[in-house]
């Protein structure tokens, strides 16, 4: 195999282009220094960066593979969006279960033309609600998605 990398006792190569760090004994792997993906200037202990003509909006993921299909549990897009179920984030943060419209938490400003913060969440029957502090400071709850 060309591009290999196997290193520790008893490891074992996964073909071209792989790098193998320990066997699957092996309780630890320590990395000195900062750790770069998709650059050769980390900036952090882990840096992620997104490279030009990449395919795909996110710059970290989260997945479950099997045979058939791929999951994706976890997603920061480009944009800066961390979304929990779903991998179309419209908010800073988008909680979904995937199962319906009624398991979906959004905080955010969601597009607004203010500049208001919100809670957007729907009820146990799937229609639009959200929670937000209205400007004399008092908590809002409306039936309908922050507006």
């Amino acid at each position: 195999d060309t591009n290999e990398i196997v290193i520790g006792y008893n490891a074992t190569g996964n073909g071209s282009n792989t790098a193998t760090i320990g066997s699957t004994t092996t309780t630890r792997t320590i990395l000195n220094g900062d750790v770069g993906i998709g650059t050769t200037t980390p900036f952090a202990k882990l840096s992620v960066h997104r490279q030009f003509g990449d395919v795909g909006n996110y710059l970290f993921a989260v997945a479950s593979s099997t045979q058939s299909a791929t999951t994706t549990h976890f997603v920061i897009d480009s944009s800066g969006n961390v979304g929990i179920g779903t991998t179309t984030p419209t908010t800073r943060l988008h909680v979904s279960s995937g199962a319906s419209a009624t398991t979906t938490v959004s905080i955010g400003e969601l597009g607004l033309s203010t500049s208001k913060s919100c809670v957007n969440m729907n009820t146990a029957t799937g229609a639009p609600a959200s929670i937000y502090i209205g400007t004399a400071g008092t908590l809002v709850v409306e039936l309908n998605y922050c507006r």
